[in-house]
Protein backbone atom coordinates (compact mmCIF):
# COMPACT_ATOMS: atom_id res chain seq x y z
CA UNK A 1 0.00 0.00 0.00
CA UNK A 2 1.43 3.36 -1.02
CA UNK A 3 0.22 5.24 2.05
CA UNK A 4 2.04 2.74 4.28
CA UNK A 5 5.25 3.38 2.34
CA UNK A 6 4.91 7.13 2.91
CA UNK A 7 4.21 6.66 6.63
CA UNK A 8 7.29 4.43 6.99
CA UNK A 9 9.43 6.94 5.09
CA UNK A 10 8.17 9.76 7.33
CA UNK A 11 9.17 7.85 10.44
CA UNK A 12 12.53 6.96 8.91
CA UNK A 13 13.09 10.68 8.24
CA UNK A 14 12.40 11.56 11.89
CA UNK A 15 8.75 12.63 11.62
CA UNK A 16 5.73 11.44 13.55
CA UNK A 17 3.31 9.80 11.15
CA UNK A 18 -0.26 8.69 11.51
CA UNK A 19 -1.86 6.69 8.72
CA UNK A 20 -5.61 7.28 8.59
CA UNK A 21 -8.28 5.97 6.25
CA UNK A 22 -10.60 8.74 5.04
CA UNK A 23 -13.55 6.65 6.24
CA UNK A 24 -12.26 7.16 9.79
CA UNK A 25 -11.69 10.91 9.81
CA UNK A 26 -13.61 14.14 9.54
CA UNK A 27 -12.44 17.05 7.40
CA UNK A 28 -12.47 19.15 10.59
CA UNK A 29 -9.78 16.85 12.01
CA UNK A 30 -7.34 18.10 9.36
CA UNK A 31 -6.94 21.40 11.20
CA UNK A 32 -5.03 19.48 13.91
CA UNK A 33 -2.40 18.28 11.42
CA UNK A 34 0.87 20.07 10.77
CA UNK A 35 1.62 18.20 7.55
CA UNK A 36 -0.84 16.25 5.45
CA UNK A 37 -0.08 13.83 2.63
CA UNK A 38 -3.22 12.79 0.78
CA UNK A 39 -3.13 9.68 -1.38
CA UNK A 40 -6.47 9.27 -3.13
CA UNK A 41 -7.71 7.14 -5.97
CA UNK A 42 -10.76 7.64 -8.14
CA UNK A 43 -13.56 5.25 -8.82
CA UNK A 44 -15.66 5.10 -11.95
CA UNK A 45 -15.34 8.34 -13.87
CA UNK A 46 -13.43 10.45 -11.35
CA UNK A 47 -15.54 9.93 -8.24
CA UNK A 48 -14.05 9.31 -4.78
CA UNK A 49 -13.87 5.72 -3.57
CA UNK A 50 -16.91 4.72 -1.53
CA UNK A 51 -14.93 4.77 1.73
CA UNK A 52 -13.89 8.38 1.07
CA UNK A 53 -17.22 9.82 -0.12
CA UNK A 54 -18.33 11.29 3.21
CA UNK A 55 -14.90 12.82 3.88
CA UNK A 56 -14.70 14.21 0.33
CA UNK A 57 -18.17 15.78 0.56
CA UNK A 58 -17.38 17.32 3.95
CA UNK A 59 -14.06 18.73 2.70
CA UNK A 60 -15.67 20.16 -0.43
CA UNK A 61 -18.37 21.86 1.69
CA UNK A 62 -15.61 24.00 3.25
CA UNK A 63 -15.82 25.66 6.62
CA UNK A 64 -12.47 24.30 7.80
CA UNK A 65 -9.51 26.62 8.52
CA UNK A 66 -6.33 24.90 7.33
CA UNK A 67 -3.95 27.87 7.46
CA UNK A 68 -1.61 25.98 9.80
CA UNK A 69 -1.42 22.87 7.59
CA UNK A 70 1.13 22.00 4.92
CA UNK A 71 0.10 19.44 2.33
CA UNK A 72 0.71 17.48 -0.83
CA UNK A 73 -1.62 15.25 -2.85
CA UNK A 74 -0.93 12.11 -4.85
CA UNK A 75 -3.88 11.31 -7.11
CA UNK A 76 -4.33 7.85 -8.58
CA UNK A 77 -6.48 7.22 -11.62
CA UNK A 78 -6.81 5.73 -15.06
CA UNK A 79 -6.16 8.09 -17.96
CA UNK A 80 -8.57 6.16 -20.19
CA UNK A 81 -11.38 7.89 -18.24
CA UNK A 82 -12.42 11.46 -19.04
CA UNK A 83 -12.28 12.59 -15.38
CA UNK A 84 -8.74 11.29 -14.82
CA UNK A 85 -7.70 11.81 -11.16
CA UNK A 86 -10.66 14.17 -10.62
CA UNK A 87 -11.07 13.48 -6.91
CA UNK A 88 -7.39 14.19 -6.26
CA UNK A 89 -7.57 17.39 -8.31
CA UNK A 90 -10.61 18.56 -6.34
CA UNK A 91 -9.02 17.76 -2.98
CA UNK A 92 -5.77 19.51 -3.92
CA UNK A 93 -7.62 22.66 -4.99
CA UNK A 94 -9.90 22.63 -1.94
CA UNK A 95 -7.05 22.19 0.54
CA UNK A 96 -5.38 25.26 -0.94
CA UNK A 97 -8.68 27.18 -0.95
CA UNK A 98 -9.09 26.39 2.76
CA UNK A 99 -5.70 27.97 3.47
CA UNK A 100 -3.36 24.97 3.53
CA UNK A 101 0.11 25.55 2.09
CA UNK A 102 1.28 23.25 -0.70
CA UNK A 103 4.77 21.88 -0.05
CA UNK A 104 4.97 19.63 -3.12
CA UNK A 105 2.85 19.93 -6.25
CA UNK A 106 0.14 17.34 -6.82
CA UNK A 107 1.17 14.35 -8.88
CA UNK A 108 -1.42 12.53 -11.00
CA UNK A 109 -0.60 8.84 -11.40
CA UNK A 110 -1.91 6.55 -14.10
CA UNK A 111 -2.31 2.79 -13.71
CA UNK A 112 1.47 2.34 -14.14
CA UNK A 113 2.38 4.58 -11.20
CA UNK A 114 5.67 3.26 -9.82
CA UNK A 115 7.92 5.98 -11.24
CA UNK A 116 5.48 8.84 -10.58
CA UNK A 117 4.92 7.70 -7.01
CA UNK A 118 8.67 7.32 -6.37
CA UNK A 119 9.38 10.82 -7.68
CA UNK A 120 6.58 12.35 -5.58
CA UNK A 121 7.60 10.49 -2.45
CA UNK A 122 11.28 11.42 -2.73
CA UNK A 123 10.34 15.10 -3.21
CA UNK A 124 8.52 15.10 0.15
CA UNK A 125 11.76 14.78 2.10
Amino acid sequence: MLAEKVAKAAKKNGHKAKLTNMADISAKDLAKAETLFVLISTWGDGEPPEAAETFHNELMAGGVDLKEVEFSVLALGDSSYEQYCQTGIEMDQQLEKLGAKRIVDRVDCDVDFDDSFAAWESSLW
